[in-house]
């Protein structure tokens, strides 16, 4: 049977008492520590990781915003592409139409002056064949003075004698 006796029991509890002294001066102590430790660091990278949040937000932000001007500053940049393009479009079409006007004018010009040339050598030779037939007729007239005078003033009035007249 289960027998209490007063002087075990005070030594059961002196004994629990002082092995829980030891226990907390020789283990809870440094655990304690140790959890307090572990808790300072985990709260430091705790804030350290806030910080970096905190920071890559802000990062973020600012690349945002230079990815936002560098889109303008693209926009920009091409609309004043295509402007310059068409500025310089433009000034080639001109310069073209400009050198082809120039190349209708010269070849005007050109069939001008070969009308003209083309013109005096038809007038030359009909002066010529004029003052051929006149001669033919003029030999087989009777009346060779009127004729002679009638020849000169004809060469008078076109222009002279064009060396096939053999007076």
């Amino acid at each position: 049977m289960l027998h209490f006796d007063l002087p075990n029991i005070i030594m059961i509890v002196i004994n629990l008492i002082v092995l829980v002294l030891i226990m907390r001066f020789v283990a809870v102590k440094p655990i304690r520590n140790i959890i307090k430790k572990r808790e300072d660091l985990i709260n430091g990278q705790l804030s350290d990781a806030e910080a970096s949040k905190a920071n890559a937000a802000a990062l973020e932000a600012e690349w945002n915003d230079k990815l936002k001007s560098v889109d303008t500053e693209s926009a920009k940049l091409m609309e004043e592409a295509r402007s310059n393009a068409d500025t310089e479009y433009n000034r080639l079409v001109e310069g073209a139409r400009s050198e082809a006007d120039k190349i209708v004018n010269n070849a005007r010009k050109n069939m001008e002056k070969e009308r003209t040339k083309v013109m005096e050598g038809i007038q030359s030779e009909i002066a010529g064949l004029a003052i051929d037939i006149t001669k033919k007729v003029l030999e087989t007239s009777d009346l060779k003075d009127i004729n002679d005078s009638l020849y000169e003033k004809f060469l008078t009035e076109t222009g002279g004698d064009n060396g096939s007249v053999g007076n």
